[in-house]
C-alpha cells in the first residue's frame, strides 16, 4: 500500500499549473493576478505557499527578526486553510497579501536609508520595546 503512493519523478507545480516560473526575488503583481485567477486553486495555493517559503527562506539569511514575524503569518493562513476555516479562494488572497508585505519590507532599507545589515540590527532593537521607548524611534534609527 505504502508504495502506491511513492512518486518515481519530482512534479514541478508551475509547469504542472501551465504558468511561467516567476523570479524568486520578485513577486511581480502581474504573476500575482495570473495565480488569482487560476482556475485550480488548490495549485494557485501551493505556488504561493512554496514561493513565500522561499522568500522567507532567503530574508532569513539576512533579517532573522523579519523572517520569523513572515513565517508566522505564513503558517497561521496555511494552518487556517489546512483547519478548513477559510476557503481556497480566501487563503490565496491571503497569501497574495502576505507576499505584497514581503515586497513592500524590501523597499523599506531604500526608505529608511540603511543597507540590509542596518535593517537586521534595527529589527533586532525594535524588538525590544525599552530600547524604542528609552531612545525613540528616530534616535534608535
Amino acid at each position: 500500500m505504502s508504495k502506491a503512493v511513492i512518486s518515481d519523478r519530482i512534479i514541478d507545480i508551475f509547469e504542472a499549473a501551465g504558468i511561467q516560473k516567476p523570479e524568486l526575488s520578485i513577486l511581480s503583481e502581474g504573476f500575482l493576478e495570473e495565480v488569482r485567477e487560476m482556475p485550480q486553486k488548490n495549485l494557485a495555493f501551493e505556488a504561493l505557499k512554496k514561493l513565500l517559503n522561499d522568500e522567507i527562506r532567503i530574508i532569513s539569511k539576512k533579517n532573522i527578526v523579519e523572517a520569523k514575524s513572515f513565517t508566522e503569518l505564513l503558517e497561521k493562513t496555511i494552518k487556517r486553510y489546512t483547519n478548513r476555516s477559510i476557503e481556497a479562494a480566501q487563503v490565496i488572497e491571503e497569501l497574495i497579501e502576505l507576499a505584497r508585505k514581503i515586497k513592500d519590507e524590501k523597499n523599506r532599507s531604500k526608505e529608511l536609508n540603511m543597507n540590509d545589515d542596518e535593517i537586521a540590527f534595527y529589527d533586532a532593537l525594535g524588538v525590544n520595546d525599552s530600547a524604542v521607548k528609552v531612545l525613540g524611534e528616530e534616535i534608535l534609527r
